[in-house]
């Protein structure tokens, strides 16, 4: 019962103090002597009459003031309410990280002087915003990092997130780069269910930190990811998307917009024949997309 409370001993305390005023009414009907009073005999028959209605309002009142410091005592313990998963303690979590390393995440930006892009972004999110606010948790959180370009590999498990698992997934993530290959984010979505599926003793939250460009839902595969995450929040899981796409999305707008970065559109040899292993001089043709945005 206790661990429904932050503060129980408070709650306890106020439990008891719910008896207050209760002896405060036994108290008050018991320190007034009656005397009978012949003059005043026509007001005892008017009160007879009216006896069973002031004990109902006698009995409303008490209840309460009773109920008005059970609600404090509630206030104070600060109540977390009931929770059918629970038995008795807090339940390890199990935090699966969907990591998107595809080409679009290599997209990068000046800001403020200092040069920056999404998959950097996108592992100083995993470090100090995720994994740091799970670690802060009472009950056991563990972490499985899934990298979206290696879905056949084994995802990257950190058995308890603490000081030196947090030091050590920051080293993990150091030294990552993004891939040359698109993937699909379905795959990745699968891959954390069958985790979860392996794993029906703790709690589930899936987090999928990704630029999520067009590319990711409108490829033919969106209603199938929309489907999949249908059937993650039936089955009690918690998702979390994190956006790390630059521009930031505005609250009016789904779509991010483009950095002002320079893009090869068509490379070209300088000669059309030439000898077996010689060397051979291109020329890239280069073009930067400007977009024109509403300050």
């Amino acid at each position: 019962m206790l661990e429904f409370f932050i503060n129980p001993w408070t709650m306890m305390f106020g439990a008891l103090a719910i008896s207050s005023p209760i002896i405060i009414h036994l108290i008050n009907r018991m320190k007034f002597k009656r005397i009978r009073w012949a003059a005043m005999e026509f007001l005892l028959k008017s009160q007879k009459r009216s006896r069973r209605k002031m004990i109902i309002e006698q009995l409303i009142l008490l209840m309460l003031r009773c109920l008005l410091i059970a609600l404090m005592g509630l206030l104070l313990a600060r109540f977390l309410g009931f929770d059918p998963l629970k038995t008795g303690e807090a339940r390890p979590t199990l935090h699966v990280l969907i990591l998107d390393d595809t080409p679009s995440m290599s997209d990068f930006w000046r800001k403020d002087g200092q040069l920056s892009d999404s998959f950097a972004l996108a592992k100083k999110m995993t470090v100090e915003s995720i994994a740091s606010a799970a670690s802060q948790a009472t009950a056991a959180q563990e972490m499985q990092i899934i990298r979206l370009s290696d879905l056949q590999g084994t995802p990257r498990r950190f058995d308890r997130l603490g000081s030196s698992s947090m030091g050590e997934m920051e080293r993990y993530l150091n030294d990552l780069t993004t891939s040359p290959i698109h993937v699909n984010l379905l795959g990745g979505v699968q891959k954390a269910q069958d985790i979860f599926n392996e794993r029906s003793d703790v709690a589930h939250v899936l987090h999928i930190v990704s630029d999520f460009r067009a590319t990711d839902w409108a490829s033919g595969g969106q209603e199938a990811v929309t489907a999949k995450f249908t059937e993650l929040k039936d089955s009690n899981v918690e998702i979390h998307l994190h956006d790390v796409a630059y521009p930031e999305r505005k609250d009016t707008s789904k779509v991010p917009l483009y950095s002002e970065n320079i893009g090869i559109t068509d490379i070209r040899a300088e000669t059309r024949v030439a000898a077996k292993y010689a060397p051979i001089e291109f020329v890239a043709f280069t073009m930067i997309a400007i977009e024109e945005r509403e300050e």
